[in-house]
């Protein structure tokens, strides 16, 4: 398991960047979605 984190950590390719980007949207929209419905 760590040498798979150590190997993403070196990763160039941007994946682990676009996994936190993926992750935080998610997170944004999903609080956006629940604030909404809670006004309501």
């Amino acid at each position: 398991m760590q040498r798979i984190a150590c190997a993403l950590w070196r990763d160039d390719s941007g994946f682990v960047v676009s996994a936190e980007l993926a992750l935080v949207s998610t997170m944004a929209t999903l609080g956006m979605v629940s604030g909404r419905i809670r006004r309501f």
